[in-house]
This record gives structure tokens, sequence and C-alpha cells, in this order.
């Protein structure tokens, strides 16, 4: 297939306010070869782009024969660089899978703070959606899933040997186990709330009627009602 046929992405910046980076991806690294130059380039883009609004839907800047596409949340800018000759349209569907995924992942809170403290998960993102200048998926769903995967599974970002085993990523570290499956259990109660052994179950007591002795009449007088009583008690006089 020929290389032009092919979207490259040059680098994905996220901004603060004031143009101070808080995650960057370069992947031209013949044109932005040192951090000089990509700090040089980000604030540019910031003076460029300070006075704009674009909250509701990307807006599109000429900058050093270079395409940006860019879009502002709380303080913060997202953008997504291509060489000129770029479709614009395909850059743009990079940038809004980016927010969007954010966005889930950080329900919604997408301010400075918030991508500070999740920093890891916004490096997995953008790793989710290019790699090596080359788009790998743009549904934020789907990207947000990968994301999450990643993160259960213990990677951190910028170590390790990555491999996919059984649909799912593990982080392979030397000279150390892979760590066993967690196995969901189901809690078992206290002994003093287990029940009793079926052999020693007995019937309730309501169920449970005592057999009381039959009484004869006149048994209250002292009078004794056996045959031949009347004549043991004839004797008696």
């Amino acid at each position: 297939m020929d290389d032009a046929m092919v979207p490259m992405i040059k680098a994905i910046l996220i901004l603060d306010g004031d143009g101070n980076r808080l995650a960057t991806k370069y992947y031209e690294k013949t044109e932005f070869p040192s951090d000089e130059v990509q700090q040089a380039f980000e604030q540019k883009l910031n003076r460029k782009t300070k006075h704009t609004n674009a909250r509701s839907e990307a807006e599109i800047i000429m900058l050093e024969k270079n395409v940006s596409i860019y879009r502002s949340s709380n303080e913060t800018k997202f953008f997504v660089v291509g060489s000129a000759s770029e479709n614009e349209l395909i850059l743009t569907g990079v940038l809004d899978a980016l927010h969007d995924t954010l966005n889930i992942l950080l329900r919604g809170m997408t301010d400075r703070r918030t991508l500070l403290d999740s920093l890891e998960l916004v490096i997995l993102t953008i790793d989710e959606i290019c790699d090596g200048g080359m788009i790998l998926e743009m549904d934020p769903q789907s990207v947000a899933s990968r994301a999450l995967m990643r993160g259960v599974d213990g990677g951190q970002v910028g170590g390790g040997a990555w491999s996919r085993r059984v649909g799912r990523r593990c982080r392979a570290e030397p000279g150390r186990a892979a760590a066993s499956p967690i196995v969901a259990f189901k809690p078992q109660p206290p002994p003093s709330s287990l029940p009793p052994p079926l052999a020693r179950r007995l019937p309730p007591a309501a169920t449970t009627t005592p057999r009381s002795p039959s009484v004869l009449p006149g048994a209250d007088h002292g009078v004794d009602n056996r045959p031949g009583s009347e004549q043991r008690a004839g004797s008696v006089h």
C-alpha cells in the first residue's frame, strides 16, 4: 500500500490554558527532534488559539505548513497535528475520539487537575488511538474499554513489555512471576449463624403437645375409683 494513502498523525497534544503541556505525543521526530523545538511549537499553537473558543466543535488552523485541529474543554485544549495535505475529516475524527473517550473515562471532568491526576489513563488513551502516527481506533467506547483493560492488568506507562494473550494484555516483568488470576468467591457466613445439622434439628416447641394423664371423676376428692376399692374402704370401717 502506498504510504501517501495511509493517514498519518504528526502529534497529539493536550495543553492547559497557559500553553503548558499536560500530555503530548510526537510521532514526527524529523520535524520535532528535541524538546525545545516541541515546546516552541506548543507556545505558537497556544498564542494562535488563545482568543478562540472551540468548545462546541473543532476548529482548524494552519501553522508551519501543518494543519492543526483543536478543541477546548474546561481550561484545557486538545490538538491533533497533521501535514497540510492530510485529510481534515480524518484528523477531526481522531480529535473527537480523544476528546469523547476522556469524557467517558473521567466522567466529563477534563480540567487540568483531573488530567494530571489521571495522566496514566490519558497516555493509555492516546496509545490506543494512535501508534507511531498510524490510526488504530476512533470509536470512543472501544478505546475506553481497551484503556481500562490495560489499566486493570496493572500496566505502567513507560516500562515493561506488553504482550497480547487470549484477548487481554499482560505486563511481563523480568525476574518476576506472573500474578495469578483473581478468582471471585462467595464469602461464608460466620460459624454462629450456620444452621445446625439435619440430624440435630428438633420440631418447634409449639408443635409438641405434652401428654397429660387421664383424670377420673372423683380424683380431686381423694376417692379411689379402682375395682374393689369400695370393699377395701368398707373393711376399714
